[in-house]
């Protein structure tokens, strides 16, 4: 599939230079949106996040569990029988590691994305030529709902569409011959994908393996075999990496080797099950007595009604039509353009096993009872690879039709960047007057207020009968013994009382009803040095 007459003279630069480069441009364009759209977490899974980077940047894997826990609990987290997020390792520690290196959390996004980038980038080497791969990893890195929405949240699938455009890509250099780079990239990608999202990832492993055998058709047992042989255990490395540091977390949180946080969780306060075919249960806090009035409503409201409109067969056909209506709505020109050219495309069988692979994973991630972009990220690269194809047709016939020249290709691409730059910015500007984020940034502002004051401050929260659970103010950082700020749920006198007992010495108290116009934290005990 290389195109030798469109002429752009990038030949005197490598692959990896070029996809560095890529990779560049996606990360400050993530961080430019950032200063234009500061970032204040807002979403349960962001406080989760935060929470997994803060414990790995304390050198731990999980904290242990607090002396007075019940007050504590919150959204996608456990307290017992370690405080930790119940979240996989990967984002976590993407977040930590551009909050270390960069002061600022949100900046392991701007990582992510700067490694998605140049991984499209690379994996489009392997079936188009350099120009082509290049407009391809530009578009990915000017992407506007990527970059609004993946770059400046947690809840981000950046890091997982890196990992499958790593095994896809080394799939496309495994086709013919043995790669060494190829097959420790693919690991590479298995890894990142096992460590972001476990299930897709699964998924998409399987899909890209069947891809490649697929691909072997005619070659004969001996060859495959011996292309494996040498493949599989530069592959196995990463992979290998990836299980060490899940079965490490597990232990450190649950205590055994193979059961994940994630599972704890959902045995604790889930009342949904994770997939349209399963069934309802009893949470295990519910039955002892100790879970918070906002949590119950949670997970006996929002996420029940959730799996109860999309339970059973029905339910999984019309989650498959929700999956590929999230999939046009989010990616816009990386969904249409494949629909639309598929002409160019559909006389591969690479390219028709892409088709499939995305097909397949959207049926399978409709067996989840939530749609979310991040949840379809492992078919981005096979969107790509599409639409980078669509593209070429498209140019092609501009040609033909004489609207532009064949010598004009960067005035083509360039159109394209364009239009996706001038989205991103209005796309920014509208996420910053978001009305929606308003009760997170007064959380923020009073969290910073207090933090400016001397001592340490203990925030009791107490919600309205009707609170909007998806605005959750009970979340801290790893440490609860010594942490400037903590806050804590204030609805029960029993565990208010053993509260006093164990702060009033050392901290200032407060009570807060955030669910008052204009609430401001009221103080109600001081500590005994005071």
């Amino acid at each position: 599939m290389n195109d030798r007459t469109i002429g752009w003279d990038i030949a005197h630069c490598s692959w990896p230079v070029v996809a560095i480069a890529v990779g560049l441009v996606a990360f400050l364009l993530a961080a430019v949106v950032s200063w234009l759209t500061p970032f204040v977490p807002s979403v349960h899974d962001e406080f989760s996040y935060l929470l997994a980077a803060d414990t790995l940047l304390h050198g731990r894997l999980a904290n242990p569990p607090p002396e007075v826990w019940q007050p504590f609990q919150s959204f996608h987290i456990l307290v017992e029988p370690a405080y930790a997020s119940k979240y996989p390792l990967g984002l976590g520690a993407f977040v930590a590691l551009g909050w270390a290196l960069l002061g600022v959390p949100i900046a392991g996004c701007w990582l992510a994305a700067g490694l998605c980038a140049a991984s499209m980038t690379w994996m489009l080497g392997g079936v188009t030529s350099r120009r082509w791969g290049i407009l391809g990893g530009l578009l990915v890195a000017c992407h506007p709902a990527m970059q609004v929405v993946w770059s400046q949240s947690l809840m981000s699938g950046w890091l997982t569409a890196a990992g499958a455009s790593l095994l896809i890509g080394g799939v496309f250099r495994l086709r013919r011959r043995f790669h060494a780079g190829a097959a420790l990239a693919a690991g590479t990608g298995i890894g990142l994908l096992a460590l972001t999202r476990p299930f897709e990832g699964l998924v998409a492993t399987l899909l890209a393996s069947a891809l490649l055998f697929g691909l072997w058709q005619g070659w004969t047992f001996k060859r495959r075999l011996a292309l494996i042989v040498r493949a599989m255990p530069l592959a196995s490395i990463p992979i290998a990496m990836a299980l060490l540091a899940i079965g490490l977390q597990n232990y450190a949180i649950t205590g055994r080797l193979d059961r994940m946080s994630y599972q704890v969780h959902e045995q604790q306060y889930g009342v949904a099950p994770l997939f349209v075919f399963g069934h309802q249960h009893r949470p295990e806090m519910e039955a002892s007595g100790q879970l918070p009035a906002t949590i119950r409503a949670y997970h006996y409201g929002w996420s029940l009604d959730s799996f109860q409109e999309r339970a059973g067969l029905v339910g999984w056909l019309t989650g498959i039509a929700q999956g590929c209506w999230t999939a046009w709505g989010f990616w816009v020109l990386l969904a249409m353009v494949p629909v639309f050219t598929a002409g160019a495309w559909c006389r591969y069988r690479l390219t028709i096993g892409l088709a499939l692979i995305i097909a397949v994973q959207i049926m399978f991630s409709a067996t989840v009872c939530w749609v979310f972009p991040h949840y379809l990220s492992p078919i981005l690269p096979s969107l790509v690879v599409l639409t980078v194809i669509g593209l070429r047709r498209i140019f092609r016939m501009f040609v033909k039709a004489e609207i532009v020249r064949m010598a004009q290709p960067l005035r083509f691409g360039s159109f394209l960047l364009a239009a996706q730059l001038v989205l991103l910015t209005v796309s920014a500007v509208r996420q910053r007057m978001d009305p929606l984020r308003a009760w997170a940034k007064h959380r923020a502002a009073i969290s910073s207020e207090l933090s400016s004051r001397d001592g340490k401050h203990l925030v009791l929260v107490e919600y309205a009968s009707d609170h909007n659970v998806h605005q959750e103010w009970v979340y801290n950082l790893a440490d609860l013994e010594d942490g400037k700020v903590l806050w804590a749920r204030g609805e029960r006198e029993d565990w208010n009382a053993r509260l006093k007992e164990k702060y009033q010495p050392s901290r200032f108290i407060w009570r807060l009803e955030p669910d008052r116009p204009g609430a401001t934290p009221e103080l109600i005990s001081r500590p005994n040095w005071d």
